[in-house]
């Protein structure tokens, strides 16, 4: 940067000032339009947003499928939410252990490329965008706070074995505390 030219410096940080605005008023809708909650968020100071991350099949190993959400800690709701159904084991050897992005992109992948059960897809997409609406949704957020991953999977077999018409199912999960400014910043993804 030429920093003997005053309208370069001055327009970079109108540049580097529009962009923060940008992101808080992003920010803002988040956590509606509470300006500090949206500046902590900005900061890193508070992840307000759970990854979800997760992995099943069925005692017969008819159906493979994984899932991601994304639920706002503020709002108590599912911000965005995937799945995918496969009959095809190579979508059950993707581990929720890596990070969310990974994970996304994989997600994303199978998508594309297995052999997708469109039926049970859909119903799992739809219960997944609904979850708020059940009793057990509540617990979700105690249950993360104290890491009672066994409670969370428990609860998620009986959604997949539900999803699925299976009376047992093996679900693998993992979450993570993101921020909502990241979740925009890396997939473009705002509360609606």
């Amino acid at each position: 940067m030429d920093v003997s030219n005053p309208w370069i410096v001055a327009m970079n940080k109108d540049n580097g000032a529009r962009t923060y605005f940008e992101k808080l008023k992003i920010a803002e809708k988040f956590c509606f339009g509470d300006i500090e909650m949206a500046k902590k968020i900005l900061k890193g100071e508070f992840a307000d947003i759970i990854v979800i991350k997760g992995r099943f099949k069925d005692d017969v190993e008819e159906y493979f499928g994984l899932f991601l959400m994304f639920i706002s800690r503020l709002s108590r709701s599912v911000i965005h939410s995937n799945s995918v159904i496969s009959h095809t084991a190579s979508v059950y050897y993707n581990k929720p252990f890596e990070s969310w992005k990974i994970f996304f992109n994989k997600l994303e992948r199978e998508i594309k490329e297995a052999q997708i059960n469109e039926e049970r897809t859909k119903i799992l997409n739809e219960v997944l965008s609904r979850l708020q609406e059940l009793k057990l949704f509540n617990d979700f957020f105690e249950w993360i706070t104290h890491n009672e991953i066994m409670n969370l999977t428990e609860k998620f077999q009986k959604i997949i074995c539900n999803v699925l018409n299976v009376e047992n199912s093996h679900v693998v999960l993992d979450f993570e505390n993101i921020t909502s400014i990241i979740l925009y910043e890396e997939k473009g993804i705002k509360p609606v």
